[in-house]
């Protein structure tokens, strides 16, 4: 897979810049494979294998390497269901030296070359017991965190639920926690336009708390509505980078985050023909050394609809409604004090996007689509000084070996 990305919030007037100073390009190749049993005796313990590599390199000599091997065992004893959860996630990373952009002559700014190996180990070992109309999920996550030094973590992994009126209103409640892994890969997937030198934290995921409740309607209609409190160290915050950039470019700077969500989720199934989601979330944040949780936003709205025409014609069409966030700017703000910290801050607007998509599929293997984005021709910002486009349109052919 290869990308190409351009660093463009910046005003050209502002200066003279070679094509080559912000152009970005990644390039991804990723190999995985599985393997899976499907033994019919439920006693006997069947296995989930699954192994990916990658290798991911990107325009300013700056790769990463990746290995991910998981394995899921899982068996019936009964009435009750035992399950074990392997996993191994190693990453190999080496950011290139970077330098300022050639115009910003005032500045003499360079990140050198950087590496970094780690390590995520764990195992999850978990029994779901089911008693009548109560179902418990027991288990513990058991991390390691190897790097300089090891690190190890255990979490609790617990719910609770209870099916009443024949499953038509299910509550339930639990806790869990994890190590999550922050990589360049996911840092790019998540925002391209982040320096290719940055530090890599892993996210500690101590503690979410939450409970809800769950149902159907009818086989057509389904409902869930949670709360939810986690703590996460490590979290990764984006923030406009002015040591080598003209904050067109982002660095990353990592805090504790608790999060208080809000969500409701309704889908309705039209046996395989059609079918609707709409996912209503409501956040709030809570910082530890920062004064907001740059860029997240306070909360998203998603409908996703899909419609199947004789197996030959997917439709599909989405509308994203996406709330403010807050934005940290290290160069002066027009009409706006500083804050006492010595910077900016500045409040992106809530926006609206409207994307819809038409898949052929001219056999089981090949087929082919259009897909078009922001067809309200909104003007909004995905990052601070980073516009979207007004409209999208891309298509393309797929085959399936």
């Amino acid at each position: 897979e290869r990308n190409t990305w351009h660093y463009y919030g910046f005003d050209p007037q502002d200066a003279d810049i070679d094509r080559d100073d912000y152009r970005q390009r990644f390039n991804m190749f990723d190999l995985n494979t599985g393997w899976r049993s499907y033994y019919r005796d439920s006693s006997k313990v069947n296995h989930e294998i699954g192994l990916d590599f990658y290798y991911l390199d990107d325009s300013y000599e700056s790769n990463e390497f990746g290995v991910n091997a998981t394995a899921d065992l899982y068996s019936y004893r009964g009435d009750q269901f035992y399950n074990l959860d392997l996993g191994f996630d190693l990453i190999s990373y080496n950011g290139g030296e970077l330098s300022t952009f050639s115009f910003m002559t005032d500045s003499l700014t360079r990140l050198t070359a950087s590496d970094e190996t780690n390590a995520i180990l764990h195992a999850t070992p978990k029994i779901i017991l089911r008693r009548n109309s109560l179902t418990a999920e027991v288990g513990l996550g058991l991390y390691g965190r190897f790097t300089n030094q090891a690190r190890f973590h255990a979490f609790p992994d617990l719910e609770f639920s209870y099916a009443l009126f024949n499953n038509i209103f299910v509550p339930y409640a639990g806790i869990t926690g994890n190590v999550e892994r922050v990589s360049y890969r996911t840092l790019t997937e998540n925002n391209p336009f982040v320096l290719s030198q940055i530090p890599l934290e892993n996210t500690i995921n101590r503690y979410r708390l939450f409970g809800g409740f769950r149902g159907s309607v009818s086989s057509q209609l389904s409902f869930n509505v949670a709360a939810s409190y986690q703590k996460a160290d490590n979290t990764p915050l984006f923030v406009n980078d002015i040591a080598v950039s003209q904050e067109n470019r982002f660095s990353v700077i990592y805090d504790e985050v608790k999060t208080l969500t809000f969500m409701g989720e309704v889908t309705y199934l039209n046996e395989g023909q059609w079918g609707a989601t709409f996912r209503g979330q409501i956040f709030s944040f809570e910082t530890e050394n920062e004064d907001e949780a740059w860029h997240l936003p306070n909360f998203e709205f998603n409908l996703d609809g899909h419609y199947n025409l004789y197996d030959k014609f997917i439709i599909a069409a989405n509308i994203n409604f996406i709330g403010s966030r807050q934005v940290k700017s290290l160069l002066p703000i027009p009409d706006q004090g500083v804050e006492q910290a010595g910077y900016w801050k500045v409040e992106l607007d809530p926006y609206l996007d409207l994307g819809l998509s038409v898949e052929y599929r001219y056999t089981a293997r090949l087929s082919a689509f259009i897909e078009a984005n922001n067809l309200t021709a909104s003007k909004y910002d995905i990052y601070y000084r980073f516009p979207a486009q007004r409209a999208f349109l891309m298509g393309g052919v797929k085959y399936s070996f």
